[in-house]
């Protein structure tokens, strides 16, 4: 009889972890956190002309990027980039941000690799989209 105590208390225990991370709100569908010593560089795409970031602007980017929330998958609804950013990493691996604004969401997300591009989701942070627009003037003339 011992074992099916124990083993009822292991799936109680599951149970209870789930539920605890559902109503604490834990998104257990997440976006692609950045490490910024695989980061070679990146670059922000927006008219007249493309440019990159230098080291400071990086590591304000990274983490404000890392402290963004999941936003959930696209409902097949778009609106026209002012810009998008690129990361690009070490392994040739990209990860696009472009700037979305619509429907609740700041920016949808795009990974690039070998196998071709994939649609990440959409994540969330209105600091993140602060910096860019007001800090470093992205979306605005020059």
């Amino acid at each position: 009889m011992k074992p099916k105590k124990r083993n009822s208390d292991i799936v109680l225990l599951i149970v209870t972890v789930l539920l605890l991370g559902v109503l604490s709100g834990c998104d257990f569908k997440s976006y692609p956190v950045i490490d910024a010593e695989k980061v070679e560089t990146i670059m922000v795409e927006e008219y007249p002309a493309p440019w990159q970031m230098d080291s400071e602007q990086m590591q304000t980017f990274v983490e404000l990027y890392n402290a963004s929330k999941y936003a959930g998958i696209g409902n097949g609804e778009d609106t026209t980039p002012v810009f998008d950013i690129e990361v690009h990493f070490a392994d040739g691996t990209v990860l696009y941000l472009v700037e979305f604004q619509s429907a609740g969401r700041d920016f949808k997300l795009l990974q690039e690799d070998e196998s071709g591009i994939k649609e990440l989701g959409y994540i969330n942070n209105p600091e993140l989209l602060d910096y860019l627009i007001r800090d470093l003037s992205i979306g605005h003339e020059k």
